[in-house]
């Protein structure tokens, strides 16, 4: 690659982190409107689908590494397929490798959860009010949920509606067993029964059987996510091998490299095919976030 092509590269990410920084410093002095769809994409894709800060995180680190990787591939190679492939792989691999981590995750959420709502079954049990019992559990919750349960905690502290507060939550652990725990609050928030202790603890003792049932098919799904593994690794050998040869000139003309993107396009999408078999059907939810279980409180 010539010394002109690399001036232009860090040029232009010279000026753009320029730009950023003043957009940011400045701000904008037009009324805040509906954010538009694709703003909202960008968002979503900047954000993830983590249901912690550090799972947020570690998905805005993969991005950023993700941009490094294809324009360091670019200055490398000169070959713009290289460099969408290198940045499309930084977050690839690990979604691929870490296939079923985010099963085991719901499992532990749905664990600790169990165990949540039975501490809290046990303050309610004191005559304690249920946001002050929220409150008082908040300190001690199990780690895979502590997060969402101090921000539910925090949002109550500050008067908030208890009703939007405990879908935020429901929302944030999405999952079905969550929404029961979330629907019986809310129903208590209604009619004020008496009964919500007993509700909670047959909730925590379905629970247990849950958590016990997936992680049985969790272990089943093993034998197709090793498969998963093996070809991952078996597609970076491969290209690894195809970077350092000569065979790698025959892709660097224009139609080389649309032949290339469509090779690792057809491979990946049996990745990703392989991968959804593994996975679980996703659980339906019946909660929204826009109405409330009762008559849209």
């Amino acid at each position: 690659m010539s010394l002109d092509a690399y001036i232009a590269v860090v040029a232009a990410l010279g000026t753009a982190g320029i730009i950023l920084l003043i957009a940011g410093l400045r701000g904008t002095t037009a009324p805040p409107g509906p954010p538009s769809a694709v703003a909202e994409r960008l968002r979503r894709l900047w954000l993830g689908s983590g249901h912690t800060t550090a799972e947020r995180r570690r998905h805005q680190a993969l991005l950023v590494a993700a941009l490094v990787a294809a324009v360091v591939a670019y200055a490398v190679t000169s070959t713009p397929a290289v460099a969408l492939i290198a940045g499309a792989a930084v977050p690839g691999l690990p979604w691929l490798w870490n296939v079923g981590r985010r099963e085991q995750q719901a499992i532990l959420r749905v664990e600790a959860l169990g165990n949540w709502t039975r501490r809290l079954k046990d303050q309610l049990s004191t005559g304690t009010g249920l946001v002050s019992a929220i409150v008082a559990t908040a300190v001690t919750a199990p780690a895979p949920i502590a997060e969402p349960v101090r921000t539910l905690a925090a949002r109550l502290q500050t008067g908030a509606s208890p009703q939007r507060s405990l879908r935020r939550f429901a929302a944030q652990l999405d999952d079905p067993v969550a929404e029961q725990v979330v629907a019986a609050l809310l129903l208590h928030l209604h009619d004020r029964g008496e009964r919500l202790g007993e509700v909670l603890s047959a909730i925590a003792t379905d629970t247990a059987k849950q958590v016990s049932m997936r992680r049985e098919v969790h272990a089943k799904r093993t034998q197709p996510r090793n498969t998963v593994r093996f070809m991952t690794v078996f597609s970076v050998l491969v290209m690894a091998i195809l970077a350092r040869g000569e065979l790698m000139a025959a892709y660097t003309t224009p139609r080389g490299q649309l032949v290339l993107i469509l090779l690792v396009s057809a491979f990946v999408a049996v990745l990703v095919w392989v991968r959804a078999m593994s996975q679980p059907p996703p659980r339906q939810r019946f909660l929204t976030s826009s109405q409330d279980l009762i008559g849209g409180h």
